[in-house]
């Protein structure tokens, strides 16, 4: 399920020089860009769905249960993630420049 995203890490996706921060800072930076990421995408696929359907995913507490609950209901959603996650990344360089 999601192979790309098995080894997944915001730092390198968005181009974050990780020397510049001692493990513990990168380790909290690196968990918070992911619930960061993670939220503007399931923000994103919520406007491709009926409300219901998204009231009953964002009711999962475990990202494994949402990806099983977003496969259900919608068919091309690992590239929508992937979509999601390159239109984060977009605005992430926005922002830095």
């Amino acid at each position: 399920m999601l192979s790309s995203l098995k080894n997944f890490d915001p730092l390198i996706f968005l181009d974050i020089d990780k020397s510049n921060y001692p493990s513990e800072d990168a380790e909290y930076l690196r968990d918070i860009l992911m619930n960061q990421m993670g939220s503007y995408v399931l923000l994103k696929l919520s406007q491709k769905m009926p409300e219901e359907q998204f009231k009953e995913i964002i009711s999962e507490l475990e990202g494994k249960s949402i990806l099983d609950k977003l496969s259900a209901v919608m068919p091309n959603w690992e590239s929508q993630i992937e979509k999601g996650l390159e239109d984060f990344k977009t605005e992430y360089d926005k922002q830095e420049n």
